[in-house]
């Protein structure tokens, strides 16, 4: 379960960069509360046909869209929880709620004047791997729950929302390495179809039979686990 390592209770981490790399100017928030949910999206974009007469339901793949995340953290200082939280890593008694959500936005909000933006999120909670989120937030609403009798905030909830981020090389190796018009060499994993490789490499199972004659396949049902597959370029035209 994220959040728990061997029975040590772990805070959710927000570490806030400069660049896209995530290794410039490391800024740590740590939750003074884990959250109790969160919600990840994921989605796949198709293009759709264009052609005149082409068939109902022949969407063509286009790429797997970044991951979208939705977090709402609690900002408390009654004093129930006294673990504190601070964006040095420094423990401390709980700060106001203003000033809480100040130092969060300050890292995870704020536009910097140095990049002239606002800054990348990598977002960690427990040693589990996908408790580990890159990103940048995308908007935060602010909920006060619990005040003071002269109107001075004690909680608040922020539901923050975010978007993953591939740096810009790696949205080019993969652009590339999935480019249907390049020759691509594939090494067949336990589980694989031929169709399903060739989904993968044109969007487009069907030309299974193609890649079969290229490769020289006599019995494109059993794949061997290991093997080299080449991919050639298709004219989609001429197939």
């Amino acid at each position: 379960m994220l959040g728990f390592a061997q029975g040590k209770l772990e805070k959710l981490t927000i570490l806030s960069f400069k660049d896209n790399k995530y290794s410039q100017d490391q800024k740590k928030f740590t939750v003074l509360i884990n959250p109790d949910s969160y919600a990840e999206d994921y989605k796949i974009k198709y293009t759709e046909p264009k052609a005149a007469g082409t068939k109902i339901g022949s969407r063509q793949f286009d790429r797997v869209l970044p991951q979208n995340l939705s977090l709402k953290l609690v900002f408390d200082s009654t004093g129930i929880v006294s673990d504190g939280i601070s964006f040095g890593g420094i423990r401390e008694e709980p700060k106001s709620v203003p000033d809480q959500l100040k130092e969060f936005m300050s890292g995870a909000f704020d536009y910097d004047g140095e990049i002239h933006e606002p800054r990348y999120l990598k977002i960690i909670w427990g040693k589990n791997k996908r408790g580990v989120f890159k990103g940048r937030l995308d908007g935060v609403n602010v909920k006060y729950t619990l005040f003071e009798s002269d109107g001075t905030p004690l909680r608040a909830i922020a539901d923050a929302k975010l978007t993953g981020s591939i740096d810009k090389e790696t949205e080019y190796k993969d652009k590339v390495n999935s480019s249907p018009d390049l020759t691509h060499i594939r090494t067949v994993k336990e589980g694989d179809t031929l169709p399903l490789m060739t989904y993968r490499i044109y969007g487009d199972a069907s030309y299974y039979l193609e890649v079969a004659r290229v490769n020289k396949l006599s019995n494109i049902r059993q794949l061997k686990a290991g093997t080299k597959i080449l991919f050639p370029p298709i004219d989609k035209k001429r197939v």
